[in-house]
């Protein structure tokens, strides 16, 4: 079997080379919460962000943060342009790194020497840089520095710029004092270039509102120097201010009335940038995951594999040109995309960015590298241990490692109301994701590590949260299908993982309006699971054979068919057709052996050995009928008590379509739920049965019932029809004997091993209707026998060479064969007796105790030697005169044979290998035989 394309292109955890904290899972959180102020002030900062050349390293620098750049570096540098820049962004939008940028830029600059995007940047040379972080500074304690404290935003831009010098030149009568007026603040900027970066000024001013200054409040005074330094930094030629305000209402801590105000008094001046949007937040995160993204190749196969998965997907479904015009356009849009976002499944970003993003907990940046920090880590560490797509899309995530679950349910805000749901759906150990994986691994082996199941639910988990905009909450099946897409998993494999966790298997999977989400509620499946405790095994045992004599498709065939016998007893010893027993699921060997089916019966030995055939049960999918019995005899339930549990119009035809996919699949599970067909062929020397068996599984189904397919395995051993040549076999006529009795040919065929099986007795009519036809035999109806010789009713009784009705030949008393002297006889007009009236009586057909034997004259006969020439039509006859000549050998006797075989068309050679394998070597190999051989005729 060759590997599929998923296995073809190279894994993400052979191209890509993670950092080494991502390697060795050193991750604590806080590494990824960048911090202005313990950059610029404390020894604390994560070197990541503390050291300029690793920050430099580690920053992807968006074309918006290198225009902010060289924008405020221009200003410093006395260029025109905007001084004073607001940063306004979600959380984790991008705003504390483009400060740090800012900063490391300003006080190292040789640092940043091996980043191309920075070239061309203005140098202003030495740079005075003061950090204002509202999240660092306390408006009550202020902060103490060499033995004295600063208070107040303005005392720590007095002393960052200039020293305690510039710092005492602020104060009034040894305070801090109000905010000082522009000019001052015109006057402490001016002079060397001097950037400005104050951030979270509103979180400052928040925690200034209950302190006092003079007759006002702090966070008034706040306000003041905010408007005091935009106006006193707009007019100085080389200082740039740089500030940050959060995106919206919603973040700003329920201050909004501080937040309209600090926006209106900077609104005048400011211009707004958004460091970071769409496609650059992952930029940004896989420069900082990952120290080496693979060779450009790699990733381009995996790009283009990608992309014509999603348009060969979209084509299939493609009505018009214009939609496959679309759907190409689609490939090549996603092959870009993944070029540009590798390792990750730009699906993923899509994710974040646009579902997650609108949630007021998510920080986009931030978030994202937290979330995928400890998602490479997990993949990475556990990759011999699943199977690593070319790719990490939002199925791949694995919700079973404690840490990609816990951040991922902290970063959408849901880690008390989701634990349970995340427990129950996908880490128990009955969960339905397991099930559905082992279901589709058992269907389809090689999908057995890709882990369908649960790869399909964690993409709808991580959609369940925000919503695109104008949007309703959850994922729609195409949205799941094209985020679940992989080279290898194809639409239809999907399909059936989706369906399987819709159908029954999740308790808190939702689907409504067409979309899908987890909720913390259950869903219908914790009523079934409810109600199908209540089902007894009794009524899943009745529904289950129920639906199997429907499965069958042999209602209209009933007496062919035994189902479920508990024994010999219960298998009837018929003698009319040919009957298949269908073993009961929980029957094995030791507890009755096929022998004993085939040698007993309710009323002693059993007749009719040659009309029979076993059925073996795969007590496999017999688990997975009862199961599915059982969901639909509770999905039953509760459809009949619909009212009393408080259903809904909308659940009850969803449970409709739940009992429809139960009734379904038990259909389906008893259509596989037997593997083999048991042919007993006679009896081995120590008088057990020896049989045939045929694989069922090598029948392809091609929309048959269960016993379409086991007729099919039981074409070589039973005939729908006799030939003539094998009715005339089987009448056994001759000088000696020149007709039988139909009904002796007909018991011997169930009763006897060596004659054909066949399906009822019409094979045996429709074979004489066919011999009488073509000449071979005749045939009379009403016949009678008196001293041994046959009597016609008339002579036009008698037929041959003529075509019969079927309604007219009988199986019955005086129906017979003749042979065709005797019937040309007997059709004319005054026919001779048939048989001298010193005939010996004519034998019974299979009955070799009562063969004639003829005794050579001077007393009793001990051996008999036979000089035969036989084609191939006459090897069943040769097959039974063999087998009666066994039967008179007393104990000790045995049978030299001479045999030679030569082809029947000249010059037609014997396969000489199949005729040792099958002819020779048994022989060779049976002890009780001793043979010597040769080929003969020309060999080659």
């Amino acid at each position: 079997m060759s590997p599929s394309p998923a296995y073809a292109l190279r894994p993400w955890t052979d191209v890509v080379r993670p950092h080494d904290d991502i390697r060795s899972g050193d991750l604590a959180l806080g590494t990824y919460a960048a911090n202005l102020a313990q950059v610029a002030m404390t020894q604390e900062a994560a070197p990541v962000y503390g050291d300029a050349e690793a920050f430099f390293a580690a920053t992807y620098f968006t074309p918006t943060m290198c225009g902010l750049l060289a924008d405020v570096f221009g200003a410093l540098s006395g260029q025109r342009g905007d001084r004073v820049v607001q940063l306004k962004t979600p959380f984790g939008g991008g705003k504390t790194h483009s400060l740090l940028a800012l900063f490391h830029l300003a006080r190292s600059r040789a640092a940043a020497a091996s980043v191309p995007e920075l070239d061309g940047i203005a140098d202003p040379g030495e740079v005075r840089i003061a950090v204002l972080s509202g999240e660092y500074l306390d408006p009550a304690r202020g902060r103490e520095v060499e033995g004295r404290v600063i208070r107040t935003l303005w005392g720590e831009l007095a002393f960052q710029l200039g020293g305690w010098r510039a710092y005492e030149r602020l104060l009034v009568d040894g305070e801090e004092g109000p905010p000082p007026g522009g000019q001052r603040l015109g006057e402490l900027l001016a002079g060397t270039p001097a950037l400005v970066l104050l951030d979270e000024v509103l979180v400052y001013a928040a925690k200034a509102k209950s302190l006092r200054l003079g007759d006002s409040t702090m966070d008034r005074q706040v306000l003041l120097f905010v408007q005091h330094l935009t106006e006193a930094v707009n007019q100085q030629q080389h200082t740039a201010l740089v500030y940050s305000l959060q995106a919206s209402v919603g973040e700003a801590v329920g201050e909004e009335g501080l937040l309209e105000a600090l926006e209106k008094i900077a609104g005048r001046i400011d211009e707004r940038r958004e460091p970071v949007s769409g496609d650059e937040v992952l930029r940004v995160v896989q420069r900082r995951l990952f120290a080496d993204v693979g060779d450009d190749d790699v990733r381009s196969e995996v790009a283009r594999a990608y992309g014509d998965l999603l348009t060969a997907q979209l084509a299939a479904a493609a009505e018009t040109d214009g939609d496959r015009q679309e759907a190409a356009a689609a490939g090549r849009g996603l092959e870009q995309r993944i070029l540009e976002s590798y390792p990750f499944h730009p699906e993923l970003l899509d994710l974040m960015f646009h579902r997650w993003g609108s949630l007021p907990t998510y920080q986009r940046t931030r978030g994202a590298l937290q979330f995928l920090a400890t998602v490479v880590h997990a993949l990475w560490a556990k990759r011999s241990e699943r199977e690593p797509q070319p790719l990490i899309g939002p199925g791949d995530v694995d919700l079973a490692d404690e840490g990609s679950r816990l951040t991922f349910l902290e970063q959408v805000g849901a880690t008390n109301q989701y634990a349970s749901v995340v427990q129950a759906d996908f880490l128990a150990t009955d969960a339905g994701t397991r099930r559905i994986d082992e279901r589709l691994g058992r269907d389809a082996p090689g999908l057995e590590r890709a882990r369908v199941g649960t790869r399909v639910a964690t993409a709808i988990m991580l959609l369940s949260f925000g919503a695109r905009e104008g949007a309703e909450r959850g994922a729609l099946e195409r949205d799941v299908l094209e985020t679940s897409l992989a080279p290898g998993l194809d639409r239809n494999v999907l399909l059936g993982a989706l369906e399987g966790l819709r159908g029954e298997a999740l308790l808190f999977l939702h689907h409504v309006g067409g979309r899908y989400r987890f909720e913390p509620q259950p869903n219908l499946n914790r009523l079934i699971q409810q109600e199908t405790a209540n089902v007894s095994r009794e009524s899943v045992q009745i529904h289950v054979r129920a639906r199997l004599e429907d499965v069958l498709g042999a209602r209209g065939a009933s007496r062919h068919v035994v189902l479920w016998p508990d024994g010999p007893g219960q298998v009837p010893d018929e003698t009319e057709a040919f009957q298949v027993v269908y073993l009961a699921a929980d029957w094995s060997p030791a507890q009755a052996a096929l022998s004993r089916y085939v040698l007993e019966s309710a009323s002693g030995p059993r007749v009719a050995r040659n009309a029979l055939a076993f059925v073996e049960p795969a007590s496999g999918r017999f688990d997975d009928a009862r199961a599915a019995a059982r969901r639909a005899l509770a999905v039953e339930a509760l459809l009949s008590q619909g009212s009393r549990v408080g259903l809904s119009g909308e659940q009850k035809e969803e449970l409709r379509e739940r009992l429809r996919v139960a009734e379904q699949e038990l259909r389906a599970a008893l259509g596989q739920a037997y593997t083999r067909v048991h042919v007993p062929l006679g009896l081995a020397d120590d008088g057990t049965v020896r049989f045939a068996t045929r694989d069922l599984g090598t029948i392809l189904s091609g929309g048959r019932s269960l016993h379409e397919r086991v007729r099919e395995a039981l074409q070589t051993y039973v005939a729908d029809e006799l030939f003539p040549t094998k009715i005339a076999a089987l009448a056994d006529l001759s000088d000696e004997r020149e007709w039988r009795w139909v009904s002796e040919v007909a018991h011997a065929l169930p009763r006897f091993f060596e004659a054909p099986k066949v399906w009822n007795q019409d094979a045996l009519t429709t074979g004489v209707i066919k011999a009488v036809a073509q000449g071979a035999l005749g045939y009379v109806a009403g016949a009678q026998e008196r001293d041994g010789a046959l009597f016609a009713p008339s002579t036009g009784s008698v037929r041959l060479r003529e075509d019969l009705d079927p309604g007219s030949v009988g199986l019955g008393e005086g129906c017979a064969l003749l042979r065709v002297s005797l019937a040309e006889r007997l059709r004319s007009p005054s026919p001779p007796d048939a048989r001298p009236q010193n005939d010996p009586p004519a034998p019974q057909i299979g009955r070799p105790d009562q063969l004639p034997i003829e005794v050579a004259p001077g007393g009793d006969a001990t051996g008999l030697a036979l000089s035969i020439t036989a084609t191939e039509d006459d090897l069943f006859t040769l097959s039974q005169a063999l087998g009666k000549l066994r039967g008179l050998l007393g104990e000790g006797g045995t049978m030299g044979l001479q045999i030679e075989v030569r082809s029947a068309t000249s010059g037609e050679a014997i396969d000489r290998l199949k005729a040792r394998n099958t002819v020779v070597e048994p022989l060779e190999e049976n002890d009780g035989v001793t043979l010597s051989w040769q080929w003969t005729g020309q060999t080659r």
